[in-house]
């Protein structure tokens, strides 16, 4: 998950152009997602799934996120 989050940090400030603080916060955001996550997996309302700290990005669900926010 780490190496997508830098890439996604570095799309975000060479393609996207964003400012350093912008980046940070997005990355601060998927942080906080991750966390909730990795502390929510064992529930029944959580689809992703989460092999020891590391969440598989592609079964995080539409659900996932809403829950978060």
């Amino acid at each position: 998950m780490y190496e997508l989050a830098d890439k996604f940090a570095e799309y975000l400030s060479s393609e996207k152009g964003y400012s350093a603080n912008t980046v940070e916060s997005y990355l601060g955001d998927l942080t906080q997602f991750v966390t909730f996550v990795l502390e929510k997996s064992s529930d029944y309302e959580i689809s992703a799934t989460v092999q020891g700290d590391d969440v598989l990005t592609e079964t995080v669900g539409v659900r996932d996120i809403r829950s978060w926010i």
